[in-house]
């Protein structure tokens, strides 16, 4: 699976989880960014 995919999956358990109120699915979705945006970094550094 590429960044850009895994990028997608989290951004689309997101947007599901704030449609349904899920605050902790979003919360986990939201970290999963940021550790996806942290990889990225560092890769690129």
């Amino acid at each position: 699976m590429s960044a850009q995919d895994d990028v997608r999956e989290a951004l689309e358990a997101a947007k599901l989880a704030a449609a349904s109120d899920d605050y902790d699915s979003l919360e986990d979705a939201g970290l999963e960014l940021v550790g996806l945006a942290r990889r990225r970094r560092h890769e690129d550094d």
